[in-house]
């Protein structure tokens, strides 16, 4: 699995072709001018351990919905975790212990946007492309991540001596560039860089130059680089380092759509265990016996066996069968679903017996037979004594009495009936109904206060009415009056006799009115003015006008005159000269002469721009003396705002939610301000822990949320166990090898407790090789020394040209 993961990582950068950029000129970041504008970002999350330090060194708790701006800087604490929202359509995301800057500036359409990352790890999200002439880049130490699009984490690690810049995409790509010696890689899906940073000198790490093993081990530390590799700078993401806070991030992100380079289920297996484990069953538990299971980490490759628990019987009832009244029954029993076993046997139900009961005859009537009562049992209904027949018994003659006919009824006679049930035996003989006997009512006429009646007739017999009398009603008197004479002021008058001119009858006396008397009303009296006469008080009848005190004359006053000035003339009101009036009766004896006004001295007044909230007004004039409007102004409507949708944020467990929002392209006012929706209750599952032993520690039985992966109660270490000693045995040294002393070290493990330590090697024991004398025509040898023990030549023998003395 190891090995297949590193060629995949081979081809997939050869079938990149990344090549570094020849170019050593130094990288100078884009200069982000945050003075002229400085954009706020949100606080999109809540909890403790957030702290916002201001650029003036003052600091205070993040709380949700807090704004940052430019050169503010935030630390994330242990235990602590930040989101932080862009132009509504970015997220920064930032892992606990971690200290980062912010610089922004631009507008939410056309922002730019810096992390300067001092300690710890940030993931980038957007969810579109960055368009034209944004920007969003992280910075650490000499190096700087551009983010055009997608999901991007960069992250600072301490590693002994060395520091490392650790840059990974999750979707999308990334520009990433060392500033000092110009270098730039392009990173896309599922790829990493590492970049190696001591004093002034960064530089990227080559695949070669790390242990495949160590590098995609889920152990956080431990990181080692050997040399100068030669190989590619492109790695595969080591998803088993990855912090839960991450993990839980990039499981949000890819609920809500995003396509990663890592599946959802990894994801969740990487939060629960730490590993994202494969499994193969190697042998299958059954009801009663245990299986086994094979996990293989298909990120690091680490293998591990699991015991499949046996999962015990799975019960299910064996219906049994209801006793009856003749058969015996059997109880429930129960059995495995899955092998069969019968696990309870059913008890035999003896049968029931017949229940009996009646079943009711019916008694004989005069034409029919009827039954005595039978037996039968109630609940099979077997039949268990029959009933006996009684014979009918026949009717009972009775004679009917004589019915007399009526003026209307036949009446009858001589006939029979059965006295039991009714039946008519032998009809009676008809008698037609008599008729009535006529007698007429005779009629009576009407008068003036007595009602009439018409004509009728009765039967003499049965006195049946056979032709109603009708009433006729009383006539009423026909009334004549005298005439009536109203009274005067000095005559009586009189009120009419009423008789009835049919029967003479006097319906109303005549009644005398007495003489009314006059109506005395004042006339009062008439005060004289200046040309009129007056009058003194007097008195009439209000009813006849006849006069009863008259009035006087008095003499005309004559007028009193007054002088009223004249008035001068303004911009607004015409002028006048002199007059005269009466001051009695306000007369104008001497009218006075209008002057006319004068003209207006006309100054601006200025106009003033509408906005989405407010109306302006156009340019007007007034005068400059009296302040009268001269062009009046003309309202100009507010503009009303352009509102934009913010969208919203569905809520999870792992992240608060946000409602969406809207505010005003124009003035950028905040029309429908968003709502944080809290988040969502942890779904907890229990995970199981890890027994101790001498070579690791083990861990406790935890509790995580399922959904996002957080830790509800922590695991517990378990202290790794003391080590089983046993001995090292001595080795003693030869002249070919050194030897080594007793030592001590665990059975279990092979952990060394107290390390074996050299012994030096034996002196060689020598031995001489003679040589050969050369000669004229062949190569001789020298003498040579060999070690006698072990062999191993000291002197080797050197050769002698031949013809040399």
């Amino acid at each position: 699995m190891k090995r297949f993961q590193k060629a995949a990582v081979i081809f997939l950068t050869a079938a990149l072709l990344l090549s570094l950029c020849s170019c050593s000129e130094k990288v100078k970041p884009e200069k982000i001018d945050t003075k002229s504008y400085s954009r706020e970002i949100l606080v999109a999350s809540s909890g403790e351990g957030l702290e916002i330090v201001h650029a003036d060194k003052s600091t205070q708790q993040a709380q949700q919905g807090d704004a940052l701006k430019s050169d503010d800087s935030v630390r994330v604490n242990a235990g602590g975790e930040l989101v932080l929202r862009v132009d509504e359509d970015k997220q920064i995301y930032a892992e606990e212990k971690t200290s980062l800057a912010l610089e922004a500036s631009g507008t939410p359409e056309l922002g730019k946007t810096r992390i300067l990352l001092e300690e710890g790890g940030v993931l980038l999200g957007t969810q579109e492309p960055l368009k034209e002439g944004e920007l969003l880049e992280i910075q650490s130490g000499s190096v700087t991540v551009s983010v055009p699009d997608g999901i991007v984490r960069a992250e600072k690690i301490q590693e002994k001596d060395s520091k490392f810049t650790l840059v990974e995409v999750f979707e999308g790509k990334a520009d990433v560039v060392i500033r000092t010696t110009g270098e730039k890689l392009e990173l896309e899906v599922g790829q990493a860089l590492l970049i190696q940073e001591n004093g002034k000198k960064s530089r990227f790490v080559r695949e070669d130059e790390l242990d495949a093993d160590s590098w995609q081990s889920n152990q956080t530390s431990g990181l080692q680089v050997s040399g100068q590799g030669s190989g590619s700078a492109v790695l595969s993401i080591p998803y088993g380092k990855l912090p839960a806070g991450v993990l839980r991030q990039l499981l949000e992100y890819a609920a809500n759509g995003h396509e990663l380079p890592v599946s959802e289920t990894t994801l969740s297996n990487l939060l629960e265990t730490g590993h994202d484990y494969v499994e193969t069953v190697i042998q299958k538990a059954t009801c009663t016996d245990t299986g086994l299971l094979k996990l293989e980490c298909a990120l690091c490759g680490e293998e591990t066996e699991q015991e499949i628990p046996a999962p015990g019987h799975t019960e299910e009832t064996t219906p049994g069968k209801e006793a009856t009244c003749t058969e015996d029954g059997i109880t429930d029993g129960t059995r495995c679903s899955v092998c069969g076993e019968v696990l309870t046997e059913g008890q035999v139900i003896p049968a029931l017996g017949h229940t009996e009961e009646t079943t009711p005859g019916k008694e004989a009537t005069c034409t029919e037979d009827g039954i005595t009562d039978g037996t039968r049992c109630s609940v099979c209904g077997e039949v268990l004594t029959e009933g006996q027949v009684i014979p009918a018994l026949g009717h009972t003659e009775e004679t009917i009495s004589d019915l007399e006919a009526t003026c209307t009824k036949d009446g009858l006679k001589n006939g029979t009936i059965c006295s039991v049930c009714g039946e008519i035996l032998s009809k009676e003989q008809l008698i037609p109904a008599l008729g009535h006997t006529l007698v007429t009512d005779e009629a009576q006429a009407a008068t003036c206060t007595q009602e009439g009646k018409t004509q009728g007739a009765h039967c003499s017999v049965c006195g049946e009415v056979i032709t109603s009398q009708q009433t006729i009603p009383a006539l009423g008197h026909q009334e004549t009056a005298d005439a009536d004479i109203q009274p005067t002021c000095t005559e009586a008058g009189r009120i009419g006799e009423v008789r009835c001119s049919v029967c003479g009858e006097i319906l109303r006396e005549e009644e005398i009115l007495p003489a009314l008397g006059h109506q005395t009303e004042e006339l009062p009296a008439v005060e004289p003015d200046c040309v009129s006469e007056g009058l003194t008080a007097g008195a009439r009848c209000s009813v006849c006008g006849e006069i009863v005190t008259p009035q006087e004359t008095i003499p005309a006053l004559g007028h009193s005159a007054e002088i009223i000035p004249g008035k001068a003339t303004t911009c607004t009101q015409e002028g006048c000269t002199e007059s005269q009036v009466c001051t009695a009766c306000g007369a104008v004896l001497t009218p006075a002469e209008t002057i006319p006004m004068l003209e207006h001295r006309a100054e601006v007044i200025p106009a003033q721009a509408a906005t989405c909230t407010k109306s302006g007004v156009t340019e007007g004039s007034r005068c400059a003396d009296c302040g009268v409007i001269l062009v009046q102004q003309e309202e100009i409507p507010a503009f009303g705002h352009s509102p934009v949708a913010t969208p919203g944020r569905e809520t999870s467990c792992a992240s608060i939610g946000l409602t969406a929002g809207e505010r005003c392209t124009t003035c950028g006012k905040i029309l429908l301000r968003q709502s944080v929706i809290p988040r969502l209750e942890h779904t907890p599952k229990n995970v199981r822990g890890l027994y101790a032993t001498c070579f690791r520690e083990g861990y406790t039985e935890s509790v995580v949320c399922e959904v996002c992966g957080y830790e509800i109660e922590p695991a517990q270490v378990i202290p790794a166990l003391p080590h089983t000693r046993g001995g090292l045995a001595k080795h003693e040294p030869t002249c070919s090898s050194t030897g080594l002393t007793e030592g001590i070290a665990c059975q279990i493990c092979s952990a060394v407790i107290i390390p074996q330590e050299a012994i030096p090697r034996l002196p060689h024991t020598e031995k001489i090789i003679p040589g050969v004398p050369a000669t004229e025509k062949e190569n001789g040898l020298t003498d040579g020394i060999v070690c006698s023990v072990c062999g191993q030549v000291l002197k080797p023998q050197e050769r002698i040209p031949a013809g040399s003395q």
